[in-house]
């Protein structure tokens, strides 16, 4: 995998671009990353923003700039290896399909042009992981949808 890149993403951020493409792969490596600068935070480091190939780090203007937090940034990379993601957890989640509670399940079968069976079938036998939590707390962006 390339190594990441630093780009500017406002006065008081910047994006730690990992993958160009998203996948578990990418997940992990922004999963790595920001448990290292958790770990590492110093007080001008706000908050962190993970996303699927990227991950949003804002800092304190006031007290450190962009040159800075990429020096930062840089030194910490060296340290990646040494990064332990936690374990997986299995959860699983009942799912309904159709009527009230999937009304699109027909158009997406349509879309899919597959018989809504087989849409059920492949939808229910993936694994799905979470990249992130989103814009809502606990909403999650998953991996593992099936063409």
């Amino acid at each position: 995998m390339e190594p990441p890149r630093f780009v500017p993403a406002s006065d008081a951020s910047v994006l730690v671009v990992v993958a160009a493409d998203l996948g578990a792969e990418a997940s992990a490596r922004v999963h790595a990353w920001t448990r290292l600068l958790q770990r590492a935070a110093p007080p001008w480091l706000l908050d962190l923003h993970p996303a699927y190939t990227s991950l949003l780090v804002e800092f304190d203007l006031d007290v450190v700039g962009h040159d800075d937090v990429h020096r930062w940034l840089g030194e910490r990379a060296e340290q990646l290896d040494d990064v332990t993601p936690p374990p997986p957890r299995l959860v699983e989640l009942p799912v309904r399909y159709g009527g009230e509670d999937g009304p699109d399940l027909a158009e997406l079968a349509e879309h899919a042009r597959l018989p809504i069976g087989e849409v059920i079938r492949l939808h229910a036998a993936a694994t799905y992981t979470v990249a992130f939590l989103g814009f809502l707390p606990g909403f999650a962006y998953l991996l593992g949808l099936p063409a």
